[in-house]
C-alpha cells in the first residue's frame, strides 16, 4: 500500500498490482511507458535537491582548495566534487559524515533515506571482499552517532547466487550495530536461476513505496545515494571492464542476471545506477591512481567506473590514489 499526505493533512492511498514477475523482463511493470503511473501523490524534489543538501554540509566541514593535494576538493566538469584527503582512514571517516548528511538530508525531505551499498566480489571469487570491507568499515563509524537508522533502506548492487557474502559482511560490520529495522534491508535473493533472482530483485526494488525511492526524471526508481568503491581495474559493485553488462546502458533494466556456470549472481544494471540522485565513490591506495585517472575522463567500457553519471558525484580518494589527476 502506498500513502501520500495532501495538502490539510489528508492522506491518500493507493494499492498498485503486486503481481509477481515470472520472467526477466527489461523494465517491470509498474515503470511501463517510462514512469510509475499507477502511483499517488506527488513527485518528491528532484535529484538535484538531495545532492545539494550533501554538497553544501561538506563544504561547511572542509576549506575548499584547488589542487590534487590532501586536503583538497575541487570540481571537475561533467565528474562532479573530487575530495583528496591524507589517509584511507581519513577517506573512511568523510565518508561516513557525507552518509550522514545525505540521509539526515533525505529524512527531512521524504521520511526516509535509501541507500545502495557494495556487493562486490569477494572470497567465492577467489579475491578479497575489499569493496564491501571498506564501505562496512566507513559506514561502521555511525553507530552510536545521531543518525536515524530506522528510516535507512538498504540495497545491494548484486551477490553471488551460492551465498550472501556482502550482505553477511554488512550485518556484521553495520547494519546490526547500526539497528536498522531487518524488513528495511533488501538483500539480494539466493535463489539457483539468476534470471529469476533478477527479477525478484527488480520487483522488489520497484514496489518500494517513493518515499523510499523516488522517480527519476527517466522514470526508473532513483536512490538516494549510490556508495561505491572503485577497484584498481574500475570495476564497481559486480561491473566488470568490457563486460556484456555494460552494454545493458540505454536499456531501462534495473536487475541484470549473470549466467556464468559456477558463479551466477544478479547485479543492479547501469541505467539503475545513474538513475541515483546522489552518489559516492571511494578509493584509496596507489594501485587505484590509473582507474581513478581513467574513471575522471571519458567513459569507457574498459573502467565501469567512467560511465556513472548521477546528477550529483563525490569522489573520495586518498593522497596516493589522486597522484595522477
Amino acid at each position: 500500500m502506498l500513502s501520500a499526505m495532501l495538502p490539510g493533512g489528508a492522506v491518500t492511498t493507493h494499492h498498485p498490482q503486486r503481481n509477481p514477475v515470472p520472467r526477466w523482463s527489461p523494465v517491470p511493470t509498474r515503470w511501463a511507458n517510462g514512469s510509475r503511473s499507477g502511483r499517488v501523490g506527488p513527485k518528491i524534489g528532484v535529484a538535484a535537491s538531495l545532492g545539494g543538501a550533501c554538497a553544501t554540509a561538506r563544504a561547511a566541514r572542509r576549506r575548499v582548495a584547488r589542487a590534487a593535494a590532501a586536503g583538497s576538493e575541487f570540481v571537475i566538469e561533467g565528474r562532479g566534487n573530487v575530495v583528496v584527503l591524507a589517509k584511507e582512514e581519513d577517506v573512511l571517516a568523510e565518508v561516513a559524515a557525507e552518509v550522514a548528511s545525505c540521509a539526515s538530508a533525505a529524512i527531512e525531505e521524504k521520511g526516509a533515506f535509501s541507500l545502495c551499498v557494495p556487493g562486490g566480489f569477494g572470497k567465492a571469487d577467489g579475491q578479497e571482499p575489499v569493496s564491501a570491507r571498506l564501505v562496512g568499515q566507513s559506514l561502521q563509524m555511525l553507530v552510536g552517532e545521531d543518525v536515524d537508522f530506522s528510516k535507512w533502506h538498504v540495497f545491494f548492487t548484486g551477490e553471488r547466487l551460492d551465498g550472501q557474502e556482502s550482505f553477511l559482511l554488512a550485518k556484521e560490520l553495520w547494519i546490526d550495530a547500526c539497528g536498522i529495522p531487518a524488513d528495511q534491508v533488501h538483500p539480494v535473493p539466493q535463489i539457483p536461476s539468476a534470471e529469476g533472482a533478477a527479477a525478484q530483485y527488480t520487483a522488489e526494488i520497484c514496489m518500494q513505496e517513493e518515499t523510499v525511492l523516488v522517480d527519476s526524471e527517466e522514470g526508473l526508481p532513483a536512490l538516494d545515494l549510490l556508495l561505491l568503491h572503485v577497484g584498481p581495474d574500475g570495476t564497481v559493485g559486480r561491473l566488470k571492464p568490457n563486460s556484456s553488462e555494460i552494454d545493458e546502458a540505454g536499456t531501462g533494466k534495473v536487475v541484470l542476471p549473470i549466467e556464468e556456470a559456477g558463479a551466477e549472481a544478479a547485479i543492479v544494471g547501469p541505467d539503475f545506477m545513474n538513475a541515483a540522485r546522489s552518489a559516492v565513490l571511494l578509493a584509496t591506495g596507489s594501485h587505484s591512481a590509473q582507474a581513478v585517472q581513467a574513471a575522471l575522463k571519458k567513459p569507457s567500457a574498459s573502467c565501469p567506473a567512467s560511465l556513472l553519471r548521477t546528477q550529483q558525484m563525490t569522489w573520495m580518494l586518498d593522497s596516493d590514489c589522486a597522484t595522477l589527476i
